[in-house]
């Protein structure tokens, strides 16, 4: 550690003595100490997070926090330690940890970036990375949409110690692979973990695995050395008790990875109780003792909620355990409009249902006349989008519940009655309301303006029907189905990103495997539209509407092609 970074008084050495009130040892994970009663009565007040059952021996873990502690403490309290070399190495390390930790938060320290990672960092992006490098164990709860997936992603490429485990809810799992992909290189091994029955897992840079498969999978993750751990929206595992709960409990108790990193931008810091739940599975104890906790930093009429969260959040950010950014505090950075390519699953068993028909007219196709194979051609790829559309419909809505969640007003377009139907059933309990070319004049104009009013955070929209709609209050705008046409897409999204909008918006579009999916989105163009910024948004000329239209239908025939050999692979 360099000489000019000043050590704080509580990290000072303990001087020896003649008078040791106790001693000092150490197993694996924890400090174990061993004093005169009345000191034993202190170490138990002080270190909350002890056994306090035992009586005359009080167990303490290992980490940066609490050894900064134990070593005030043992200013006071000298304690004759046992294994002098163990000690020294661990107060060095929390010296620079606490030391760099402070430079960080208050410099604001940027990293520079490895130039293996594929992508370009924000400011504040940049200075997430060296936060969560640093903070081994920590939340980072930036709002959706300012690139934690990425922050994460580029703290993985610093630190190259694989296998990784990422953990997320299941319609994530795909887009979470796709990032990899994007940002580490192809060459990066990634596997997505399937099903309830544990298979030999092939050799992997990375593994993504969803929350309910955690206790089947048990056995075989807590074989494997997991340095790093991702525990992506990580408010799932905020109510204990439950198996999943547990089972995340005693699989970080025994891999023991050097660092976890929880993300989520669901603020639930308010949540007393909760944040405690989600914190203490990132680092054991970092809390203290929930019962202390909840009396001294919970409502006196409500344990649930964190009386000061201002504060509250304060020392959480001081303390290296939680770094969250709002839209507004870095707003000057962000581009007015930004574009991401959500990859989701779709049902391929419905799917195939749902495109068999479609399949049967593509076998015509051959047979067809000049003059009625364009119409027929249509017919096949517009069922193979609606097939596609509701095959992915419930992984479109859980991940606009994530936004919902997180407080986002938020516009869902889509183009199929039957999908914006699923939408309804999916999402009912947020209150949607439509504008779908199925409401009268009147209907239209009432639901729109309750929107606007703060009436409901939903409101969903057919592609066709978005002429004359001014929708600024919403900051996220998620295509669940897409159109041929980027000028259909880029007014539905200036719908949002109009005059009068004061924050950047988001614009998801959620993209399947299927093959129609794929083609529009080729069609489309938008590998180019992500992470572009700001686009020379402008009606689509005559000249650009004919080659929009001879290109869909070159598009078209790549999916007919796609539907046969996917049959012939049983999809």
């Amino acid at each position: 550690m360099k000489n000019n970074i000043n050590i704080p008084q509580y990290l000072g050495r303990v001087k020896s003595t003649n008078k040791y009130y106790g001693t000092l040892e150490n197993d694996k994970d924890n400090w174990i100490i061993r004093a005169e009663p009345q000191v034993m009565e202190l170490v138990r007040r002080v270190f909350h997070a002890t056994d306090e059952d035992s009586s005359g021996e009080a167990l303490i873990p290992i980490n940066k926090r609490t050894n900064g502690d134990l070593n005030w403490f043992m200013i006071r309290y000298p304690l004759r330690i046992k294994d002098r070399k163990a000690w020294e190495q661990a107060l060095q390390e929390t010296r620079e940890y606490i030391a760099r930790r402070d430079v960080i938060n208050i410099k604001k320290e940027s990293m520079i970036i490895d130039s293996e990672f594929k992508g370009e960092l924000l400011d504040f992006q940049k200075q997430g990375v060296p936060f969560i490098f640093h903070n081994e164990r920590c939340l980072l709860a930036d709002e959706m949409g300012l690139g934690k997936t990425v922050e994460a992603l580029a703290m993985i490429n610093q630190l190259k110690k694989f296998p990784v485990l990422v953990v997320a809810p299941s319609h994530l799992l795909t887009q979470w692979e796709s990032e990899t992909k994007k940002f580490l290189g192809e060459s990066m091994k990634t596997h997505i973990i399937k099903g309830l029955t544990p298979y030999s897992l092939p050799d992997s840079n990375i593994y993504f695995i969803h929350y309910l498969l955690m206790r089947e999978w048990y056995e075989e993750l807590i074989s494997m050395d997991f340095d790093v751990v991702i525990l992506d929206e990580v408010q799932e595992l905020r109510h204990p008790y439950t198996k999943k709960y547990n089972s995340f409990r005693e699989l970080i108790d025994r891999i023991s990875p050097k660092h976890v990193i929880g993300l989520s931008g669901t603020p639930i810091y308010n949540y007393g109780t909760e944040m405690y739940n989600v914190l203490d599975i990132i680092d054991k104890n970092c809390l203290g003792n929930k019962r202390y906790f909840v009396k001294e930093w919970c409502s006196r009429d409500s344990s649930y909620m964190i009386e000061k969260p201002e504060v509250f959040g304060k020392y959480l950010n001081e303390q290296g355990l939680l770094l969250r950014r709002r839209k507004e505090d870095v707003l000057k950075e962000l581009p007015a409009k930004r574009r991401s390519i959500n990859k989701v699953s779709k049902d391929n068993k419905l799917f195939l249902e749902l495109a068999t028909p479609s399949l049967k007219l593509a076998r015509e196709i051959p047979f067809t006349s000049d003059k009625m194979i364009g119409a027929l051609l249509l017919n096949v790829t517009m069922g193979l989008r609606k097939a596609s559309g509701v095959a992915k419909a419930q992984d479109v809505c859980e991940f606009v519940k994530l936004l919902l969640d997180s407080k986002e007003p938020c516009i869902l377009f889509a183009h199929h009655h039957l999908v914006i139907d699923l939408y309804k059933k999916y999402l009912q309990k947020y209150n949607p309301l439509f504008v779908t070319g199925r409401e009268s004049k009147e209907e239209k104009s009432k639901n729109v303006e309750a929107f606007m009013n703060g009436e409901t955070d939903l409101l969903i929209i057919n592609l066709r029907t978005t002429a004359g709609l001014n929708l600024q209050r919403a900051r996220c705008v998620v295509f669940g189905e897409l159109d041929w046409s980027p000028a259909i897409h880029q007014q539905a999204e200036d719908r949002v990103h109009r005059i009068g909008q004061k924050d950047g918006v988001m614009c998801y579009y959620m993209v399947s495997d299927s093959a129609s999916d794929e083609e529009i989105s080729n069609c489309l163009n938008l590998k180019q539209w992500q992470f572009r910024g700001i686009m020379q948004d402008r009606e689509e000329t005559k000249k650009e509407k004919i080659i929009s239209q001879v290109g869909a239908q070159k598009f078209m025939w790549n999916i007919v092609d796609k539907l046969n050999k996917e049959e012939e692979n049983g999809l």
